[in-house]
């Protein structure tokens, strides 16, 4: 990644660009970000350039920004169940499954699960994922 700029409406954005085209590549958010509670939803689309590493190393960063920048305790979200990727990339980067709404949507006239997952800062910091520590300003 080569940019990674904060977005002033609802948190951090990533528009992502890969390093060899500068092509944006999808989006990364924090979103519902609630500074009393410590706490965020985060989002993630990528285009057409799945499988390369660009949704972990986005993920990643955007977790870092949320817990190390902004000083979140807690980041959650929520995937089809159907998306076995992407629940693979969360657990990757230190998601844990919180649990499972029984029939919350249709894709293609089927019904699927959404699946809830969670990262707590200290997870994440005790697994080496941040980039940022250190760097970010302490007085929050």
């Amino acid at each position: 990644m080569t940019a990674f700029r904060p977005w002033s409406g609802y948190g951090p954005s990533s528009g992502n660009p890969s390093n060899s085209d500068q092509a944006p590549i999808g989006w990364s958010s924090l979103s519902r970000i609630d500074h009393r509670n410590g706490t965020a939803e985060f989002g993630i689309l990528l285009g057409e350039r799945r499988g390369q590493g660009l949704g972990t190393e986005a993920t990643r960063l955007t977790l870092d920004w949320g817990f190390t920048v902004l000083g979140l305790h807690n980041i959650m979200l929520g995937v089809a169940a159907w998306n076995q990727r992407a629940i693979w990339v969360y657990a990757k980067a230190g998601f844990r499954e919180l649990g499972r709404r029984r029939g919350a949507g249709v894709t293609m006239g089927r019904r699927y699960d959404a699946v809830f997952m969670d990262l707590l800062a200290s997870e994440f910091l005790q697994a080496g994922g941040s980039v940022l520590a250190g760097q970010a300003p302490q007085n929050r």
